[in-house]
């Protein structure tokens, strides 16, 4: 009963905190997202109402479990500019494609030429329709500019793109149509659409100079009174999109706040994309990447790595699932801060895709996620990546002379190693924000630390981590519970619980059955078979009690 109510206050007091962050919303204002990365985290981006995705990068599964939960999938269609990298079966003539856009390496359509206008329907936004796509998300809108900013052709322009919203809607019936800007045509095409988003209010990025930025005051005024007419006077979803650079999470937070405050729709995230941002809604990460050598692994089976035997269980005791990766394989290009609750890696030896496993831990790590490193870190801890987190590696530390200078608990679970083991490499602070869970001096006098965490993560080093009597008795000198909350800043959060529905536990028994052919040491010297069947499963009566055990 104590268990229900408590879930039930919790359930009330999420309610009340959803219902007073969202209270200035405008009514029945849809969660939107915007994704165009590869491998797209569905669990998160269903959780959306409207969700914009590049539809090259999701399969036909993907696509379904995005609508899993009422959402509405949007593909991306580039109106006005063909994008280099997107395949054509249809060569278009020199002069349906009159400029070039250098910043995001595309060509910029004439609207009004008849073979443009019939590559966009019948190559692109058909596809997409046939495959099931009934939301369009067209981009580019204003990219005419760039060779008719003003005058009589860029109202010819203005009026092609008119004449396209038009026929869209003629030839897919019942399609959603959601636009990025297109101001100037909202007049004439305001009854066609679902919504209007545009990019920058707050804050926005240069992609000539791949700079972040705030907008300017004069830029914020104008595009807040669009952003107005869109919601009050066209009674339409106002959506502003702006950029901040992946790491600094509370910013976004804090610019979608902004935004939301203002009465219109947040995204925040990075100028391509491709990182799980901060909306409405901010869908907290559950699973953690861990990351495995398979070529140096037992019979190259997940269930004999270092990580699976020793981390998946603290893991899922806090909340979280685990999800493996050969780090030999391709290794994600999007950004996993946001997608992920952090990286977790355990090697046993130095890897041997070092340089390229090294750049992309760096990269993944300088966009804010954070890692916990048990083990050997696979590679070395020197460079751009040492100084990134504040380590020097020290080799050769003899274990003459070492003492303990100073622990806390997260480094004394079970007891620290007793005697000092044989030290491997460790490492010195050289960097600020650090915390030493483990202190040792060595007999020159320098000061090493084992154990450390700071804001990029944490690392615990062999033979620190847990003390080895046999193959099968080991006792944990690391907490790994405390190692990887800390390590990874989890937060608390509701977590899965072993309980039935009514609240009693349940005990699940594997038996065995590889010595039920072997005599037991007891008198008469049963087969140990007969012992486990009349002593324990059938001590009370059991055989009604068991309707499966079959007995020969």
């Amino acid at each position: 009963m104590a268990t229900l109510y408590i879930r039930g206050l919790l359930c009330l007091l999420y309610g009340l905190c959803c219902s007073f962050a969202y209270a200035n919303e405008t009514p029945n204002a849809p969660s939107v997202t915007f994704y165009y990365g590869n491998e797209p985290p569905v669990e998160l981006l269903s959780q959306f109402d409207w969700i914009v995705v590049e539809a090259a990068n999701i399969d036909p599964t993907e696509q379904r479990l995005l609508e899993q939960h009422g959402g509405q999938p949007f593909a991306y269609v580039s109106i006005g500019e063909l994008d280099s990298w997107r395949d054509t079966s249809t060569s278009l003539p020199s002069a349906a494609l009159v400029a070039r856009n250098d910043d995001w390496d595309s060509q910029v359509a004439d609207l009004t030429h008849p073979a443009w206008r019939s590559f966009l329907i019948e190559e692109h936004v058909r596809p997409l329709w046939d495959a099931g796509y009934r939301g369009i998300f067209l981009d580019t809108l204003d990219s005419y500019r760039l060779f008719a900013p003003d005058g009589a052709e860029a109202e010819r322009q203005q009026t092609a793109l008119i004449e396209i919203i038009h026929e869209l809607r003629a030839q897919f019936p019942g399609i959603q149509l959601l636009l990025n800007r297109g101001f100037e045509i909202l007049e004439h095409v305001h009854g066609d659409i679902v919504g209007v988003a545009a990019e920058s209010l707050y804050r926005g990025w240069n992609p000539s100079t791949n700079v972040f930025g705030a907008v300017l005051d004069e830029n914020q005024t104008w595009l807040n009174q669009q952003l107005t007419q869109v919601r009050d006077h066209y009674r339409l979803p106002a959506i502003a999109i702006d950029y901040v650079p992946a790491n600094n999470r509370a910013l976004a937070r804090e610019t979608a706040q902004r935004i939301h405050a203002e009465g219109f729709i947040p995204w925040v995230s990075v100028p391509q994309l491709n990182q799980m941002g901060v909306g409405l809604i901010e869908p907290m990460p559950r699973r953690v990447l861990i990351l495995f050598d398979k070529a140096k692994t037992e019979a190259e089976e997940l269930a004999y790595t270092s990580s699976h035997l020793y981390l998946a269980m603290p893991l899922e005791y806090l909340g979280y699932g685990a999800e493996y990766l050969d780090v030999n394989g391709p290794l994600p290009s999007d950004l996993l801060h946001g997608r992920y609750a952090g990286v977790v890696t355990w090697f046993n030896e130095p890897l041997t895709n070092a340089p390229h496993y090294s750049a992309w831990l760096q990269r993944q790590m300088e966009h804010g996620l954070r890692t916990a490193i048990v083990g050997l870190p696979g590679v070395p801890l020197a460079g751009a990546l040492g100084n990134l987190m504040g380590l020097r590696e020290v080799y050769g530390v003899s274990p003459q002379g070492l003492t303990v200078v100073d622990h806390d608990d997260l480094a004394n679970f079970e007891g620290l190693p007793q005697p000092l083991p044989e030290p491997q490499t460790s490492y010195e602070l050289i960097g600020s924000g650090l915390t030493a869970h483990l202190t040792l001096r060595d007999q020159d006098g320098r000061q090493l630390a084992p154990i450390v965490t700071g804001s990029w993560g944490g690392l615990a080093s062999y033979p620190w981590v847990f003390q080895e009597a046999n193959e099968y008795q080991k006792r944990w000198n690391l907490d790994p519970f405390a190692f990887l909350q800390r390590a990874l800043a989890l937060p608390e959060m509701p977590i899965p619980d072993a309980t039935t529905e009514n609240g009693a536990r349940y005990w699940m028994t594997q038996i065995d059955g590889d010595a039920f052919v072997s005599r037991a040491d007891l008198p008469g010297t049963p087969f140990t078979g007969e012992l486990m069947l009349s002593d324990i499963l059938c001590a009370t009566k059991c055989l009604p009690r068991y309707p499966s055990l079959k007995v020969k």
